[in-house]
């Protein structure tokens, strides 16, 4: 098992779920879509650039997650 992480570079708890699995398909994972319109969050860094986190996701209205603790 060692020899197959190296060699796909993965953990071996992925060799586990791989062992586990009928079908070794390659599962496609689509790209997940972002909170942000990320063009707006540059302006308003350029308008604001003294402004906290809290202060930005409160204009964006999304949420501050940090170290798993919500604010």
């Amino acid at each position: 098992m060692s020899e197959a992480t190296q060699i796909f570079q993965v953990s071996r708890a992925t060799i586990h779920r791989w062992l586990k699995r009928e079908d070794l398909a390659p599962t496609v994972v689509l790209r997940r879509p972002w909170k942000l319109d990320w063009a707006a969050l540059a302006a308003d860094v350029a308008a604001h650039p003294d402004d906290r986190l809290i202060d930005r996701a409160q204009r964006f209205g999304v949420q501050t997650v940090i170290c798993g603790a919500r604010t």
